[in-house]
């Protein structure tokens, strides 16, 4: 997969111990993390929605047009994480329309799992 080989070919790369927080819901961001190793939970409202391995993608909403994240990432396991600013997300989504739409997929996806959790 391109975004995979993508991720893995940047140099800004950050790990995170099993347990810790990656970023919290409601904080002002300003990145995107790719998986390059182990697991992420996605977390809204102490509820886990998703669980990501190597190639998933957390934090996108903020380079959306959101200032803040909206759920919480947590590393499950020991992870290593690619982390990609607006430019370098944006060229990624332009040159690699097969990660853009997985990209949109896997939001749909999560707003479900969210909406459920709300109704």
């Amino acid at each position: 997969m391109v975004a995979v080989n993508y991720l893995n070919t940047q140099k800004n790369i950050v790990k995170f111990k099993a347990g810790d927080v990656i970023f919290k819901k409601g904080e002002q961001g300003d990145a995107v993390y790719g998986v390059l190793e182990g697991r992420v939970q996605v977390v809204y409202n102490d509820l886990v929605i998703d669980t990501l391995e190597a190639g998933g993608i957390v934090g996108e909403e903020v380079m959306l047009g959101k200032k803040a994240y909206g759920i919480t990432a947590i590393a499950v396991t020991d992870v290593t994480l690619s982390v990609m600013n607006r430019q370098q997300f944006l060229w990624l989504v332009q040159q690699t329309p097969t990660f853009a739409t997985q990209l949109m997929r896997d939001m749909t996806e999560r707003v479900e799992k969210v909406a459920k959790l709300v109704e």
